[in-house]
């Protein structure tokens, strides 16, 4: 068993990973930072890879997408997401084996924390797999650790199967590269749900400032705007997309 496979069979007990009930927190967060980017069309199929506790695959149930698709490679992540989500497809197993298994499927698809814990390789191959998933103008939805963050690293080392973190530079070069288009990008900052975290919010403008002088001290320009620990990216299918392999047989509810 490799230490990657060691680590994600108890993944459940990293401290980062505790479950809530509080399912209004995540319809606040998701309904700010996703603003603007869900599918219009309520019957467009939309998949999360890792899917974990299935707090997103219930958001997008709630807000009208009819056909929710979740994977995850944790026996313990997808019984969650099925008492969390019971409207949404869960499957579980490998990511890349849905991905084949439904090409030109998806209007949308989430990779939440995913894409970090991904070597090089993995994370080309997979991206050529999600572009060939998604319908022609379909979305990639994914949050990852910003290395342009002055404080990346608790994220890039605060989990050991963690790989990689990426600069929005670094992305729109993959993204080029695998076959999608039109990219944008977005802070993950505070929300302002009440007056704490409206504080929170003007604090942090006025902090994002102080990057930006610094940034423009030292290397003549205020850098790439998106300064959280972690930014939201979205990016479309293009009209081209790069070869994969894309096999075989049905899929079922397990996909091992």
């Amino acid at each position: 068993m490799s230490f990657r496979e060691e680590l994600y069979a108890s993944y459940t007990l990293h401290p980062s990973h505790a479950t809530t009930a509080d399912t209004a927190v995540y319809d606040r967060v998701y309904g700010h930072y996703l603003r603007g980017w869900l599918p219009q069309d309520p019957t467009a199929p939309v998949l999360d890879l890792g899917c974990g506790d299935g707090n997103l695959l219930a958001f997008l149930a709630s807000h009208g997408s009819r056909e929710v698709v979740g994977v995850d490679r944790s026996p313990v992540q997808v019984e969650r997401s099925r008492r969390l989500a019971p409207a949404a497809e869960v499957l579980l197993g490998d990511a890349g084996d849905v991905l084949r298994r439904r090409p030109g499927r998806f209007e949308a698809i989430f990779c939440i924390d995913v894409l970090e814990h991904l070597t090089r390789d993995e994370l080309l191959e997979t991206l050529r797999l999600i572009s060939a998933a998604l319908r022609p103008g379909g979305a990639l939805i994914a949050q990852v650790p910003n290395a342009d963050s002055p404080f990346h690293g608790s994220i890039r080392y605060g989990d050991l199967t963690h790989e990689l973190a990426f600069t929005s530079g670094v992305l729109r070069h993959l993204f080029a590269a695998t076959g999608f288009e039109r990219c944008e990008f977005r802070e993950c900052g505070p929300v302002a749900k009440d007056w704490k975290g409206a504080l929170r919010l003007g604090t942090w403008r006025l902090l994002r400032r102080a990057v930006q002088a610094w940034n423009t001290v030292e290397i003549g320009s205020p850098g790439a705007g998106v300064y959280t620990r972690v930014m939201l990216a979205r990016a479309e299918r293009g009209g081209t997309l790069p070869p994969v392999a894309l096999p075989i047989g049905p899929t079922t509810r397990d996909a091992t």
